[in-house]
């Protein structure tokens, strides 16, 4: 017999032995290493599909905060996502994704953060959301910030530099919310990166040798193949720009590639000049609950415009639908993809009137995070 439940303490050692084996090789270090907030069981919400006691099926699930202002959204993120050869193609992971929907608007979540995108994710109801732009930076680049460049002092980050540089990521507007525990351990975890045999590095710009902006680096030490990357970021975007042209300088890189979240529009302003890939955020999402979701929203909104925190209201529909309420107009019932769409995308695909459309172009989109940086999984 089937049971579908939470993964226990003594089970996660056969999890991860079962993960290793699917997703890594002799030269990459364990997944528990990578993700250590989905394999302890202390801190997990991490899902199991077993049969008679033995783990076929295992979806990684973990809280967090997001940031928005000053509005905490409350998510899971699911992923590191597998089931054991014996298990593919009879449905069982569909069944633990639906326990795992039940299971988050029990514990007051309001959004699932998955991952992936595939066929699984997309008959459960996530959809693919928001926009970001991939920058390539070249060598080019580092000769334009010479300069500039002269008013800071770059390096690695020392180790006595936490406090200093969890300051730098707990002022930013959106992001995903980390404790000084969090941060601590997420800058060493080397998650997505890990599975493309790179190396994390922190880097950061000083001041008077006080850090005023990092850069997390995944680089491909060992692996020629594999492109730089910036993994996160934090700090005013000339500092962070100047730190990537010192990275590149020091580590001798060809390029860096830098994803920035469409919100984020004074780093994208200082990047205007090189060209950019439009791209989705990673993943995709989910919404749990859109009554919670906009309770969750209202400390935004009241910023943002504090008429919209009182007189912009919905309510849950069928089908994980939502009906929203403005005076003046009409009631406007959405699916969920429309819903979706309208949250996070810049030009939403809505059957919403025009007076709808212009009532909610200025609260929406959201300034939500790129989510495939430290917190990812």
């Amino acid at each position: 017999m089937n049971e579908i439940r939470l993964v226990k303490k003594e089970e996660m050692k056969d999890a991860v032995a079962s993960a290793d084996a699917i997703f890594r090789d002799s030269e990459m270090i364990s997944m528990q290493s990578a993700f250590p907030f989905i394999f302890s069981a202390d801190v997990s919400h991490s899902y199991g599909l077993f049969e008679n006691e033995r783990l076929l099926v295992f979806m990684g699930l973990v809280p967090a905060n997001v940031q928005l202002g000053n509005a905490r959204l409350s998510v899971f993120s699911l992923g590191s996502v597998y089931s054991v050869e014996a298990a593919r193609n009879r449905g069982y992971a569909g069944e633990v994704l639906a326990e795992i929907k039940r299971y988050g608007r029990k514990a007051g979540a309001s959004l699932l953060l998955v991952s992936g995108d595939g066929p699984l994710y997309a008959r459960a109801g996530c959809r693919k959301f928001g926009e970001a732009y991939e920058f390539t930076l070249k060598r080019g680049f580092t000769e334009s910030l010479t300069d500039i460049r002269k008013d800071y002092q770059f390096g690695e980050a020392l180790h006595g530099d936490v406090l200093r540089l969890h300051e730098i990521a707990a002022g930013r507007y959106s992001a995903y919310e980390q404790s000084l525990w969090d941060f601590s351990v997420l800058i060493k975890t080397e998650a997505d990166i890990s599975g493309k045999k790179m190396k994390q590095r922190v880097y950061a710009a000083k001041q008077n040798g006080i850090p005023v902006a990092f850069v997390v680096m995944g680089l491909p030490e060992g692996s020629p193949e594999a492109a730089p990357v910036v993994v996160e970021w934090a700090g005013e975007a000339v500092a962070v720009l100047s730190l990537l042209s010192y990275v590149m300088t020091e580590a001798d890189l060809e390029q860096v590639s830098i994803t920035v979240s469409g919100h984020e529009k004074e780093l994208i302003g200082e990047l205007r000049l090189i060209p950019a890939e439009k791209k989705r955020n990673q993943g995709t999402v989910y919404i749990f609950d859109a009554e919670r979701l906009f309770d969750q929203l209202r400390p935004y909104f009241a910023e943002i415009d504090p008429t919209a925190a009182t007189s912009l209201s919905i309510a849950n529909a069928v089908d994980s639908g939502a009906i929203l309420t403005l005076p003046g107009l009409p009631e406007a019932e959405l699916t969920h993809e429309e819903l979706v769409s309208l949250l996070f995308d810049p030009e939403p695909e809505t059957r919403l009137s025009e007076e709808w459309k212009e009532a909610t172009a200025r609260r929406f989109p959201l300034p939500f995070p790129y989510t495939n940086g430290l917190n990812f999984v």
